[in-house]
């Protein structure tokens, strides 16, 4: 592998760097992610119940006890929405307050999901540039040697064609697997978006539901 590296000339310098920061991107974002494995199913069906049950303080709690994304964002809802009805507030002003709420917050978890996933597109755009960059770099010292040895042979011309072929391929190595990654970490980000809108839904419309319920007045009779 060094000998590879050592024939490829000068632009195998930032290829072997935007190896390194591909593999610890892709390491670092596979154990944060780790948590969107999580089935929420389980955590969502427990605080539709609380909150079917008119427990607020309670699926505050749960949210707070659940190491999930998406109880992050649910549990700044749910704070709006205990801050409102405190207050005495109309049912379409919580409703909007719990919404805004939950809207202000989701981007900062989401943000915090695709931390660092830029840069795997970011060196699957510029690896194979360094390696067109060795191609042309190579081919030059193939025809300075040519120049310099007055004529054309086979061994004069093997080093240069040699480092711009390795730096191509090394370009190319390096680029697939970063474009796969980031085409799956992305993946990942955007199921758990399109499941946080789903859930946000059902807990808008549980809490406006409660409010509802909880501001009518018993009739006398």
């Amino acid at each position: 592998m060094w000998e590879y590296i050592v024939k490829g000339g000068i632009c195998m310098v930032p290829l072997m760097l935007c190896s390194i920061a591909m593999v610890a991107v892709i390491l670092e974002r596979r154990r944060s992610l780790e948590v969107l494995r999580a089935d929420p199913a389980p955590f969502r069906d427990q605080l539709m119940a609380l909150l079917r049950q008119g427990d607020t303080d309670g699926a505050i709690r749960l949210c707070e006890q659940t190491p999930l994304p998406i109880a992050e964002i649910l549990v700044v809802g749910l704070r709006r929405y205990r801050q409102l009805k405190s207050l005495g507030r109309p049912d379409d002003q919580v409703e909007q307050g719990v919404v805004k709420a939950m809207e202000d917050h989701a981007p900062y978890v989401v943000n915090n999901l695709e931390k660092y996933i830029v840069v795997l597109v970011t060196v699957g755009n510029i690896a194979p540039l360094f390696g067109f960059l060795g191609t042309v770099t190579g081919m030059i010292r193939s025809f300075n040697d040519i120049a310099s040895a007055g004529g054309m042979r086979p061994e004069i011309v093997a080093t240069g064609i040699s480092e711009a072929l390795l730096t191509t391929a090394a370009g190319l190595f390096i680029a697939i697997p970063a474009f796969i990654a980031y085409n799956h970490f992305t993946t990942r980000v955007k199921d758990f978006v399109l499941n946080m809108e789903v859930t946000s839904a059902e807990l808008v419309e549980a809490v406006v539901e409660q409010s509802r319920t909880g501001s009518q007045t018993p009739q006398s009779a």
